[in-house]
């Protein structure tokens, strides 16, 4: 079944308030998991060493990836809703310099 995305019928594009909550709820879920992660990576280091291993696990480098990349999608994730109004004030900002070459254009 697919999914409804919120945000989309706002006029502005927007998420508004509650498309904010809910990012930040993943956010701290995408976190949680991060810390599981990094208890997963650590046992792989504490098991190697523990067998005389002088150089990193397979399990914890694939494992510290996928940290990183969650941590990369927390970042993302953190600034979309201030993207969302820079967008907009962007938009604003070009349509002023649009307006401004236009009447630029038309003096003799």
């Amino acid at each position: 079944m697919a999914r409804r995305r919120t945000g989309e019928g706002s006029p502005s594009g927007a998420w508004g308030a509650e498309g904010e909550e809910v990012l930040g709820e993943i956010c701290s879920e995408l976190r949680c998991v991060v810390e599981r992660l990094d208890d997963i990576a650590f046992d792989a280091l504490r098991s190697a060493v523990s067998a005389g291993g002088t150089r990193r696990p397979e399990r914890e480098r694939r494992v510290t990836r996928a940290r990183h990349a969650l941590e990369r999608a927390i970042s993302i994730l953190e600034h979309a809703g201030s993207e969302a109004g820079t967008e907009e004030a962007g938009t604003e900002e070009a349509g002023t310099e649009e307006a401004g070459t236009e009447e630029a254009g038309t003096d003799p």
